[in-house]
């Protein structure tokens, strides 16, 4: 210092050990007395690294193959800390320190004078396998200098199939269109190349479809035409299921319903013997529900031998009461109670019957009788089995009995289901079903 005097300055050395220290700085000069300054300081030790994680266990993880799932998070924090933290996902998973940017490589997470606060996002990969009930596992992985063990965050995830969506517009079309139905099926997400859908249609002798359509990259939809297919020898609509498949994609299929244009001809019973009775047994009715097998207009009869099986050649179905909409031949147990024209069995059982209930629309059957012997036709007899399916618990079930003669004029082979020609009832031969009110 200089003889005026001047600042000293003290500090503890770098190498001083843990612990506390005391003495005395001492000032002296020639000619002057010596002064002590007293010191005192500690060294503390260095600190002992900490390290938490906050936010696990993570729930299961849900994704759609080709598709990123949802991210969920943990975060680590730690004091005292001399290196990076090293943050390893499994396979099939995918970690981000921003929520932006994911990747499978691990991240190395340095620390900001010894501490570290961060949280770590975790999604699925969109180029995780496909992965059915949670069968997509594995640890992610924390590591660093600091810490005498490694812990361990435990993934789990299910990685399912996409599906396709499929509409057809319309979903009902004439045989005879001249335009197309169209199909659009859909994708859930776009893809970064081209989609091969493979088509097909479960019916070509009602409807056809292109072998295969294509979806751009980066598209999620495409359309093509389903073509119904005119068939002079079907008198019912057909259903045609219209298939799509691709690789790791799920199929999916809507049903086309191609209605027909085309009138039945007309068949009778034929009565060749009058020594030999005709029977019937309606288990030529099958055991699936034809669709659209009823015309809509009240008295125009269906014959149940062009529409269902030609051993019913000679039968028919008409609405009697009702709307103007075509109506199906439902296959049931007796389980509907809505109005309309049945074939009752057990399910799956070829013994069947023909039957009905009335709603809003009354439907009546009636069979179309000729006489093809040489002899003159002076009575009938009739004789048949009626089988309760379903009991009303509103009123009596009543099936009427009535008949009539084809003239040819008023009455045709074509009318002759119409109410308005007022057949002649005969109630002896009415069936009255039980009452259960």
């Amino acid at each position: 210092m200089s003889a005026s005097g001047g600042t000293a300055y003290v500090r503890m050395a770098a190498s001083a050990v843990a612990g506390d220290f005391s003495g005395n700085v001492v000032l002296s000069s020639a000619g002057a007395d010596s002064k002590n300054v007293a010191v005192s300081g500690t060294v503390l030790a260095a600190g002992t690294p900490t390290f938490e994680l906050t936010g696990t266990p993570l729930f299961p993880f849900f994704a759609t193959f080709g598709q990123a799932s949802s991210v969920q998070s943990f975060t680590m924090t730690g004091t005292n800390l001399t290196g990076s933290v090293t943050v390893t996902p499994p396979s099939g998973f995918e970690i981000s320190s921003d929520g932006t940017v994911f990747g499978t490589a691990p991240l190395v997470l340095p620390p900001t004078d010894g501490a570290l606060s961060q949280a770590v996002k975790v999604r699925v990969s969109a180029a995780a396998p496909v992965a059915p009930a949670g069968s997509l596992t594995g640890n992610i992985e924390v590591t660093s200098v600091d810490l005498t063990s490694s812990p361990t965050v435990a993934l789990t995830a299910t990685v399912s199939l996409p599906n396709f969506t499929l509409a057809l517009v319309p979903a009902s079309i004439p045989e005879n269109s001249a335009s197309p139905s169209v199909a659009t099926v859909t994708i859930p997400f776009a893809r970064a190349e081209d989609l091969t859908v493979t088509l097909s249609s479960g019916n070509t002798a009602a409807a056809t479809v292109p072998a295969s359509v294509v979806i751009p990259a980066t598209a999620t939809a495409v359309t093509f035409d389903v073509t119904p297919v005119a068939n002079p020898s079907s008198f019912a609509a057909q259903a045609a299921v219209i298939m799509v498949s691709a690789t790791n994609f799920n199929s999916r299929s809507e049903t086309l319903t191609v209605t027909n244009v085309d009138v039945a001809p007309i068949a009778s019973i034929s009565i060749s013997s009058l020594e030999t009775p005709y029977t019937q047994n309606f288990d030529g009715l099958g055991t699936a529900t034809i669709a659209a097998a009823i015309p809509g207009a009240v008295g125009e009869a269906a014959n149940l031998g062009a529409v269902a099986s030609s051993s019913l050649n000679g039968w028919y179905a008409a609405k009697v009461a009702g709307n103007t909409s075509v109506a199906s031949l439902f296959a049931d147990t007796g389980s509907s109670n809505s109005g309309g024209l049945y074939n009752y069995g057990a399910s799956a059982s070829g013994e069947r019957a023909l039957g009905m209930l009335a709603g809003t629309n009354v439907m009546g059957i009636g069979a179309l009788i000729k006489n093809d012997s040489a002899e003159a036709l002076t009575g009938l007899k009739f004789s048949f089995t009626a089988e309760f399916w379903r009991n009303s618990t509103q009123a009596g079930n009543t099936l009427v009995f009535e008949y009539g003669k084809v003239d040819g004029s008023t009455i045709t082979t074509s009318n002759f289901m119409d109410p308005a020609l007022s057949p002649s009832v005969f109630p002896p031969m009415d069936i009255v079903g039980p009452d259960f009110v």
